[in-house]
Order: C-alpha cells, then structure tokens, then sequence
C-alpha cells in the first residue's frame, strides 16, 4: 500500500497511462492548481506540469507516430493538449481551438487504424474535426447547429453509411458523414439538455434506434 499527496486537492479521474518501455501501467491526473501529474504504479512522482487550464476530457493514450511510444491526449476549455511520457507538448501543441469547448473531445479510429479523427463541439455552434497533429481534417466542413452541443459525438456505420451523431441542448437531433454533410432532416426531437444519447445500431436505419432517458417523467424513450 502506498500513498501520494498532491499539491492541492485533485479534481480529475486517475487515468491509466502504460509506459511503453516496462509495460506497467502509471497514473495520470490533475489539481486544483493546475498541475498535471505522472506517478508510477508505486506512488513516486515522474514529473507534474503545470497547464494553465482544467483539463475538461478524459485524457486518452494515443500513439501519434505509431512507433509504440504514447502521449496523453486531452482538451482544456481552449486548447487541444498532446503530451509525451516525459512530461513535453509534442510540437505543434497545445492548439487553440476556434472557440471556447462546449462538448468535450471525442476520439475515434474508424478503421482501427491509429488513423484518429478528433471531434470537439464549439460556443459558436459548430462540430469541428482535427487530425491527431491537431490540424482540422481536410475535406470537413466544421457541421454548423442550430443550438450549442454539449453532449459527445457518437459514431455508427449502418451498412454502407457512417454516421456521426449529437443532440443540442434544445433537443435537435444531428446526423453527419465525414465531411460534415448533413444525412438525417429528424422531425422530432430528445427533451432539452439531455445528459446521454445511446445509439443503437442495426443492419438498417429503420432498426437502428436513438435511445435516452427523460430523469423528468421517468421515461426512457427509444427513436
């Protein structure tokens, strides 16, 4: 048993983050002052740095150069943060993005490829979609909504198609391919500021379901 005392009180998830020369998994979290850490498995602190910012995501592990050494991927309320094990922003990082977060990132592998498409939600009411450099996706027109999104963005082939999907907080529903081309016009609409939006995927559209839950009327509803 051990224990570790940061400097002030911590105010993320522990993440696990695996060091690519011994495999064994080490700690990553942050404080109220801001600092990021890197513990061992054992309690001893690799290093702390400070990022301005709350980290607002989950921070994932991505391996930008696939050469199996990781970096811890994440966004501030501003920024897109990519750092290697050593505590340093891989060049090019931290980006600023083109508006303050609203729905924090979202990280997919269409393929499972390590080819990452990086989906973040803006104040100024659209979807954006970067590249793992950070850099916005060539060929995606940022998805423009009719309200702010705070929910993430889901993905789901159905057949042939892929789909990316949200809500707003007003309960419009969006349905987008990978350019940011709208696919869906949806009639009806998810209560405001819904919490989760489960997608449910089938072999076509008619049998593929939008399920969430109305905590008001103890409701779950299926679309």
């Amino acid at each position: 048993m051990w224990t570790f005392t940061a400097d002030s009180l911590i105010n993320t998830q522990v993440h696990l983050f695996t060091n690519h020369l011994n495999q064994e998994n080490e700690l990553c979290f942050q404080d109220n002052n801001q600092q990021l850490y890197l513990i061992s498995a054992t309690g001893n602190l690799i290093w702390k740095k400070n990022i301005n910012e709350i980290i607002q995501s989950d921070i994932y592990t991505v391996d930008i150069f696939k050469n199996g050494k990781l970096q811890l991927l994440f966004n501030t309320e501003n920024y897109l943060h990519l750092i290697d094990r050593n505590g340093n922003e891989v060049q090019g990082f931290p980006v600023k993005l083109p508006s303050k977060v609203t729905s924090n990132l979202t990280l997919l592998d269409y393929e499972g490829n390590k080819d990452y498409r990086l989906f973040l939600a803006c104040a100024d009411k659209r979807i954006y979609n970067f590249s793992l450099y950070g850099v916005k996706t060539e060929g995606f027109v940022p998805f423009k909504t009719d309200d702010v999104v705070t929910l993430p963005i889901k993905y789901i082939r159905v057949g042939a198609s892929d789909y990316l999907m949200t809500a707003d907080v007003e309960g419009k529903i969006y349905a987008f391919s990978r350019k940011g081309e709208g696919r869906i016009d949806f009639k009806n609409k998810t209560i405001g500021n819904l919490n989760h939006l489960y997608v449910l995927g089938g072999n076509n559209l008619d049998n593929t379901k939008l399920i969430y839950v109305d905590d008001k009327d103890n409701l779950l509803n299926k679309i």
